[in-house]
């Protein structure tokens, strides 16, 4: 489960933009979840559950995730 950190208190201030992060997660995670052998399981509103094989293909794809979720959002 990976989820965005501070997405309350921006949904408080200006929901319209936390809607646009989480909808930049759930598509990013899903994208660079399939490359690594894993999928998307559900989106729970700020966070996404994915599945894998094995660990080292997750950590991979959170490494990734966390890299690449700047670039989307911007």
């Amino acid at each position: 489960i990976s989820d965005l950190s501070g997405y309350t208190a921006l949904s408080a201030r200006d929901e319209p933009a936390a809607i646009l992060q989480s909808t930049a997660l759930s598509r990013q995670a899903q994208r660079i979840a399939e490359v690594h052998g894993g999928k998307l399981v559900k989106g729970l509103g700020d966070a996404v559950m994915l599945t894998f094989g094995n660990a080292q293909d997750a950590l991979r794809t959170v490494q990734k995730l966390h890299d690449a979720f700047p670039k989307a959002i911007e």
